[in-house]
C-alpha cells in the first residue's frame, strides 16, 4: 500500500504544480479564459492540496506500524 500510496502522492504534487503554473500564466497575461474559469481551477487546486496533506498525513501514520513490525 505504501507504493501506491506514495505514487498517488507524487500523482497529486505533480497536478498541484501544473494548476499552480496554469494559474500563475492566467493571472499574468492576456490570457483567454474567463474569471469563472480561473476560479473553478483555483477551487479544484484547494481540494486537490487537501487531498495531498491527507495522504501525506496517511503516510506518515503508516511510517511507524511499518517500523513496529518484525
Amino acid at each position: 500500500m505504501s507504493a501506491t500510496l506514495t505514487q498517488q502522492i507524487e500523482e497529486i504534487q505533480l497536478i498541484i504544480i501544473g494548476g499552480e503554473d496554469w494559474l500563475e500564466r492566467a493571472q499574468s497575461r492576456n490570457f483567454k479564459r474567463s474569471p469563472e474559469a480561473i476560479e473553478r481551477r483555483a477551487q479544484r487546486l484547494v481540494v486537490q492540496e487537501a487531498i495531498l496533506n491527507t495522504l501525506t498525513r496517511l503516510r506518515e501514520a503508516e511510517e511507524p506500524r511499518k517500523a513496529a513490525r518484525p
